[in-house]
């Protein structure tokens, strides 16, 4: 056992990464989750009760796997009343392997993947496992470990129960953060190959807008093969980290072939340019077009922009300058 620790990166770190976006009480919108399939999934449809739990779990690691069957139970205990998520965020460990994991243990929850640990980055998740309790405001309530110790039989205080109690009773939780001990996500570059990129078509991209509802959406329709699209995602990325914390989304969708699927994950991932990201996989590409805007023709590179209610603000179709671009965004937020 004390090998298999050392191999996963057993530690104890800071509760809170540095540079987690989400604070204790801080309003948390809605997070868009992707399935073992790679299809995205808003978490507030899948919301039912007062309140959600986030377990950050992994497939490998000897000290989640020990929290399964309480994590199950929790699921179990609480149904009806809160809403219990798995996400793995581990770039070591692919959808097929969190989907054989999730039915081997036999787990009451479903799981998501995290592709690039976007949300692991948001909430400060430094290890798995780990949890995030969401109170029925959809504000930060708690953050940490499940409970204090790795064997079931040694337990003296639950803390992940208890904050979630307190959280369906509108109170505060008992301790708001604790630090837990485990096995570090792994953030590194991906050792199985590298997911697919989610496919999106015309009914895939209503509901890509209904789950950024409340945010500013900016959608990049782009190519590998479009000289003007690659010059200006540089741009993009910087326009995203600038205005993020303010409510500001990026969601790239890639007009590339199948078979060019590799290089746009290779382009995407040295400029730097995080989820939610797409192919898209049309079986009418006029329709789809149409789908997005009446007034485009199809020409690349073209970007939406969405306000908070999800309404169309303005569209650049072909080559716009970052500073056009930001400055109708901050129209927006």
């Amino acid at each position: 056992m004390r090998s298999a620790w050392l191999w996963m990166g057993l530690a104890c770190l800071p509760a809170v990464l540095p540079g987690a976006e989400y604070m204790i009480g801080a309003t948390v919108p809605d997070l868009t989750l992707t399935d073992l399939d790679g299809s995205p999934r808003s978490l507030r449809a899948l919301e039912k009760g007062q309140a959600t739990v986030l377990l950050f779990i992994s497939s490998l690691c000897p000290i989640s796997n020990e929290y399964v069957g309480r994590m199950s139970e929790l699921a179990g205990d609480f149904a009806g009343r809160a809403t219990i998520v798995g996400i793995n965020s581990n770039r070591n460990e692919n959808a097929e392997e969190a989907r054989k994991h999730a039915e081997e243990f036999r787990l009451g929850f479903p799981v998501f993947k995290d592709p690039g640990s976007v949300l692991a980055d948001r909430f400060g998740i430094t290890v798995t496992p780990q949890a995030i309790v969401l109170d029925r405001h959809h504000r930060l309530h708690y953050r940490g470990r499940i409970d204090d110790s790795q064997k079931v039989a040694r337990v003296t205080r639950s803390d992940l129960r208890l904050a979630l109690e307190a959280a369906l009773r509108d109170r505060l939780a008992p301790v708001a953060e604790t630090k837990a001990f485990g096995c570090t996500i792994k953030r590194g570059p991906a050792e199985a190959p590298a997911p697919q990129l989610p496919p999106i078509d015309e009914a895939g991209y209503g509901s890509l807008l209904g789950s950024h509802r409340g945010k500013v959406l900016l959608v990049n329709f782009w190519a590998t093969w479009c000289a003007p699209c690659r010059e200006e995602m540089p741009g993009l990325v910087e326009l995203e980290k600038k205005l993020r914390r303010r409510g500001f989304v990026l969601v790239t969708i890639s007009a590339d072939e199948p078979e060019q699927e590799r290089s746009v994950v290779e382009f995407l991932a040295q400029h730097g340019v995080r989820p939610p990201a797409y192919l898209k996989r049309a079986a009418d590409d006029a329709a789809f077009i149409s789908a997005v805007s009446g007034e485009w023709s199809g020409a690349l590179p073209a970007l939406f922009l969405y306000s908070r209610r999800g309404r169309l603000a303005r569209s650049f179709i072909g080559e716009t300058s970052a500073r056009e671009i930001e400055r109708e965004a901050r129209k927006l937020l």
